[in-house]
């Protein structure tokens, strides 16, 4: 008996939605939608994640203050970001006091 094209095609789909490889940018983003809930909200732009590369994100700070209080919700971070990617393989947060973000010439690069 034939199975109909129809639902090959759809179970195709299917899978291919459910293996979608995790991109840095899906990492990135969801880091600063969580960033921004948790810093307080005078401060909730003084962060931003800015590259994710061998399970490390590197994140932004504009100032000292921040650093260190990003720097205290490691584990905060890395449990969400977990839960809500669970194949993301992060196992460390690194936080780098600048002057500006970097532009998004610079992150393209």
């Amino acid at each position: 008996m034939a199975i109909p094209i129809k639902d090959l095609l759809s179970g195709a789909v299917r899978r291919a939605q459910n293996s979608k490889p995790l991109t840095s940018a899906w990492v990135l983003d969801e880091a600063n939608r969580y960033l921004r809930e948790i810093l307080p909200r005078r401060r909730s732009n003084s962060a931003r994640a800015i590259s994710y590369r061998d399970g490390q994100i590197m994140f932004a700070c504009l100032s000292g203050s921040t650093a260190s209080f990003v720097t205290q919700n490691t584990d905060s971070i890395i449990e969400h970001l977990k839960k809500n990617l669970p194949d993301c393989d992060l196992r460390q947060i690194q936080t780098k006091v600048v002057g500006q973000y970097p532009t998004k010439d610079f992150m393209v690069k």
